[in-house]
């Protein structure tokens, strides 16, 4: 199972439905829908649940299943009639805790849903976190990007999760390696696919216990905080990540601090220097200039260091220099243990702060949905 050190992911590929939003009515709706749609087609009512679930499973979606089995649908017209009845006025509602969550991780986001671009729009309107993504990749432009490179066939004439081709080009289009992006997901084949095939790191959302395929696993997209913190790091330790994925830009950096603690050291040194006894010895191949009696800059002749207490004093100087560096180093070792835990005590400010929203958000829902029973039973 790969790492879920989030230290070199680079963009979040997130799906849909069931995934940043919940609600119970609208999946029946729709299955309703598309059972309705698929008697339309001439399959005996009486087949149809159970052909409706088998395609799904096998196909990845029902539309997908219904065109490789042969028959001839027009997808504006399946859309039509399975997504555009819904009521998304009164089935979605803005998620403050989802948009703050989102908003909170620096790295560019993507949807990537096997629905319409009419579907995923409304919802995410309605959730109000449309404006946090880069981009929407639904089902027309897995058609049109699928055909464009040569990925639909005889066997897979529509491109769906969990195909592993919709995750390549996905990949493509946000020109990401696989294992620099986390892929997040209700479907237990979904991200078992993505996991498995390209080795992305997958998040599957709806389960609490650990599932094959899948890394982290959380009941709700609110809980994503807790599950992976390192995503939602300060600017700071973000920046220590880059350095640690281009090591060649930290070890100039490192160099850059390490001449300028060299040359402070120097100069403290050559200050303390100047305050202590010396004795000028001319250098190997330097004449020394005789100036005549009575010059009125002469100095007299020093004469050799011979006491002890000179003779320290002469050694003090390389002894300062040890010193400073010594204590040059605590204190950068002092300085970074407390950029540490300032690091770590904001960190945890920042969750805690989620975790409070959640709940705020939980006690309003729960009002509003008190405050509609008691008008439904008025």
């Amino acid at each position: 199972m790969p790492s879920t050190n989030t230290h070199k992911t680079k963009a979040l590929l997130i799906d849909l439905d069931d995934c940043l939003y919940r609600n119970e009515t609208m999946p029946k709706l729709v299955k309703e829908y598309i059972q309705k749609y698929m008697m339309d087609l001439g399959i005996p009512e009486a087949e149809v649940a159970d052909r409706c679930a088998a395609l799904y499973l096998k196909y990845g979606t029902t539309l997908a299943g219904l065109v490789t089995s042969g028959y001839k649908i027009c997808y504006d017209d399946w859309h039509s009639k399975v997504h555009a009845p819904l009521d998304y006025q009164t089935m979605l509602h803005p998620d403050v805790l989802v948009r703050e969550i989102l908003c909170s991780i620096d790295l560019p986001k993507y949807i990537l849903t096997n629905a319409d671009s009419s579907h995923a729009r409304k919802c995410l309107d309605r959730i109000g976190i449309r404006d946090c993504f880069e981009a929407v990749f639904d089902f027309e432009w897995a058609q049109s990007t699928g055909k464009e490179q040569g990925a639909l066939s005889e066997e897979f004439p529509v491109l769906c999760k969990p195909q592993p081709k919709i995750y390549e080009l996905a990949l493509k289009a946000i020109n990401c390696k696989a294992e620099e992006v986390i892929f997040m997901d209700d479907s237990i084949r979904n991200v078992a696919s993505a996991h498995n095939e390209l080795g992305m790191l997958t998040v599957l959302v709806g389960r609490d216990g650990p599932v094959p395929g899948a890394d982290v696993c959380i009941p709700t997209f609110h809980q994503l905080p807790n599950a992976l913190p390192s995503l939602f790091t300060p600017k700071q330790q973000q920046q220590q990540q880059q350095q640690e994925q281009h090591p060649e830009a930290g070890n100039q950096q490192e160099h850059t601090r390490s001449r300028r603690s060299s040359n402070s050291r120097r100069w403290r040194a050559e200050q303390q220097q100047e305050h202590l006894p010396h004795q000028q010895q001319p250098q190997q191949g330097q004449q020394v200039l005789q100036q005549p009696p009575g010059h009125p800059h002469q100095q007299p002749p020093v004469p050799p260091l011979s006491h002890p207490i000179e003779q320290q004093q002469q050694q003090q100087p390389p002894q300062l220099q040890q010193q400073l560096s010594s204590d040059m180093e605590q204190h950068q070792q002092r300085q970074q243990q407390q950029d540490d835990h300032d690091r770590q005590a904001l960190q945890q400010q920042q969750l805690l702060l989620l975790q409070q929203r959640h709940a705020l958000q939980q006690d309003l829902l729960a009002a509003q949905q008190q405050q509609q029973q008691q008008q439904s039973e008025g």
